[in-house]
């Protein structure tokens, strides 16, 4: 438990999926040191090196019925706003500009989808039921894209239209849910470990730090 919360104050409990990767660490890290903040972490292997103050789930989020086990065990008794920071979703380079497997046909990778889009769902639907057991805790969504999604540029096209299909939904919530924001912050590149695999001759003189989003985005 957050050694910063205090017995009877009011609390904002936030929640950061992927939290073993370096954007969702960089959250936990800064959430962390609030006081009256309890941070709950996703993660789908044990971490190794927990961020003091945060307590972990482990969880498959792309498994709907696990992942509604681990939410339901997080109790929003005395919060007053929840924060759910969602960095999790897979990209892939298609370079003959089509989706590697695409079984239901509506040209976005399957995989591609069910990471950035389900992974959501998964999480943020049995998030709402809880809020419904409790007077109505105003709650806040962020998920990430890249400034390039609106250009449609063909070797990530079914990473850029699962960003823009979250986007929708993410509105659609905001407008059917009473109290609910969503906020989608459009990034450059960001200099995480995953990255740097998959660009290890990349010029990184430009990319942007996890700390330097974090930093950015959590006024807002």
């Amino acid at each position: 438990t957050n050694k910063n919360v205090t017995a009877m104050g009011q609390r904002k409990l936030v929640i950061v999926s992927g939290s073993t990767g370096d954007l969702g660490r960089a959250y936990l890290s800064h959430y962390s040191k609030q006081d009256n903040t309890i941070c709950y972490g996703l993660t789908r292997r044990d971490e190794t090196n927990p961020v003091i103050g945060v307590t972990y789930f482990r969880s498959n989020l792309e498994d709907a019925m696990a992942t509604r086990e681990q939410i339901q065990k997080m109790s929003l008794e005395g919060v007053v706003e929840v924060l759910l920071i969602h960095p999790v979703g897979k990209f892939k380079f298609e370079s003959n500009g089509l989706p590697e497997v695409d079984k239901i046909e509506d040209g976005i990778d399957d995989e591609i989808l069910t990471s950035n889009v389900d992974t959501f769902h998964n999480i943020v639907n049995p998030l709402i039921e809880q809020r419904g057991k409790y007077p109505i805790i105003p709650m806040k969504l962020v998920a990430f894209g890249s400034l390039s999604d609106s250009h449609s540029v063909p070797w990530w096209g079914s990473y850029s239209k699962s960003k823009l299909i979250h986007r929708q939904e993410m509105r659609e919530l905001s407008r059917i849910e009473p109290q609910v924001e969503s906020l989608f912050v459009n990034l450059s590149i960001v200099n995480t470990s995953n990255v740097s695999k998959t660009s290890p001759f990349a010029d990184t003189k430009y990319w942007l730090k996890p700390e330097e989003v974090v930093t950015s985005s959590a006024p807002i």
